[in-house]
């Protein structure tokens, strides 16, 4: 019998909706809410928003808590399940904000024990995507380079979740660039390069580094964006190091799904300008 058809049992994760249509995800205590997080295209000095994080705020018994002390409760056989329930809050909520033509980034953590059926999961997010009257084109699967180094392993996720019309994003956020064959597999049209690789205050030659790969990733047809932007250096750096967007609580904060967002461009010499680190509340 297939998950769809099952009983759900007590302490199943289940997706809600509230009185005006915000979704959110139940399991046990916890309830998980839609955070949105803007990130911003560089486009000749301006800072123009063009797609959102979708990321899981936890709650415990209503009040908010940090997402490192949610990850630990979570059984290995239930955090499949909870993630893709996740990524279909995300596009619920989506849907039922003004703002529908931004591109969506969903997450593909590398913590997930037994694999999903990434197949069926894709087939039952495009479902979710046409009711709530988005296009399966503006969703990007941000797989994490952790998640594996078998390229036929990654050559069927990403090939799973193109069949339906979705596009295929590299997290770069580990301590390790992912391997020429990774690439080769997924073929990313996204690739997210966390801000602590910049080495800003660090040897030239790694800034040097980076001006070079973002350029090759560029040339192989991939968009690059710098995430974690959390003051002014790191956004220059950023940008003259060749970014082509970024994201981070110095440019925008996380906003919970609901919250009215400004999507006005920003002038990227007046961020840079201004000083003072942003820190997140939870981390």
């Amino acid at each position: 019998m297939s998950r769809k058809t099952q009983q759900p049992r007590p302490g199943d994760p289940r997706v809600l909706l509230d009185e005006v249509g915000i979704a959110s995800v139940v399991w046990n205590r916890f309830r998980l809410k839609t955070a949105f997080q803007l990130a911003y295209r560089h486009e000749t000095g301006r800072l123009r928003p063009f797609a959102v994080e979708g990321r899981a705020l936890p709650c415990l018994d209503g009040v908010a808590i940090a997402p490192a002390l949610f990850g630990p409760a979570v059984p290995p056989e239930d955090k499949p399940l909870l993630a893709r329930l996740e990524r279909a809050m995300h596009v619920e909520n989506l849907g039922s904000a003004a703002a529908t033509d931004l591109v969506l980034f969903l997450d593909y953590p590398a913590d997930m024990g037994e694999r999903i059926d990434i197949a069926a999961e894709a087939r039952d997010l495009v479902d979710r995507i046409d009711a709530a009257g988005l296009d399966a084109g503006q969703v990007v699967w941000m797989i994490a380079a952790e998640a594996g180094t078998d390229a036929a392993e990654m050559r069927f996720l990403a090939d799973a979740i193109r069949n339906e019309g979705m596009s295929v994003g590299l997290d770069e956020n580990g301590p390790l660039f992912s391997a020429p064959e990774v690439y080769a597999a997924l073929s990313p049209s996204f690739v997210r390069v966390g801000s602590a690789r910049l080495a800003n205050g660090g040897p030239p030659e790694m800034t040097g580094l980076m001006r070079a790969l973002f350029g090759v990733l560029r040339s192989r047809g991939a968009l690059v964006i710098v995430s974690g932007i959390a003051d002014p250096g790191t956004l220059d750096l950023a940008l003259s190091i060749g970014a082509d967007a970024v994201q981070g609580n110095f440019v925008s904060r996380p906003a919970l799904a609901g919250a009215q967002v400004e999507l006005l461009p920003l002038d990227a010499k007046r961020m840079v300008a201004q000083t003072g680190t942003v820190v997140p509340l939870f981390a």
